[in-house]
C-alpha cells in the first residue's frame, strides 16, 4: 500500500512507525515488522501470495480482518487522499 503510487514516502514510513508504537511491539516483533515493510518495497514482493497467506491466518476472525483493514487504510492515507 505504501508504495502503490510510487516510492515509499517519509509520511508512509512515519505512519508505519506510529502504528508499531501503538501496537507496542516487542523488539523482535518490531524488527520482523520492519523487515516485512522493507521486503514489501522490494521488486521480489509478491502481493497475491502475501494476501493469500494473510487471509489464511485471519479468515476465521472478522475482528482481525477489520483491524488489519484499518491499518492498511491508515497507511494508504498517510500521504493524503489516495489516487483513484
Amino acid at each position: 500500500v505504501a508504495k502503490s503510487s510510487g516510492p515509499v514516502s517519509q509520511a508512509s514510513i512515519q505512519t508505519v512507525e506510529k502504528i508499531m508504537r501503538r501496537l507496542r511491539l516487542k523488539k523482535t516483533d518490531r524488527q520482523l515488522a520492519i523487515n516485512a515493510f522493507h521486503y514489501g518495497k522490494s521488486t521480489e514482493f509478491e502481493l497475491d501470495y502475501t494476501l493469500q497467506q494473510l487471509l489464511s491466518l485471519i479468515s476465521h476472525s472478522p475482528r482481525q480482518q477489520q483491524r488489519i483493514l484499518r491499518l492498511i487504510i491508515e497507511v494508504g492515507y498517510a500521504d493524503g487522499q489516495p489516487e483513484k
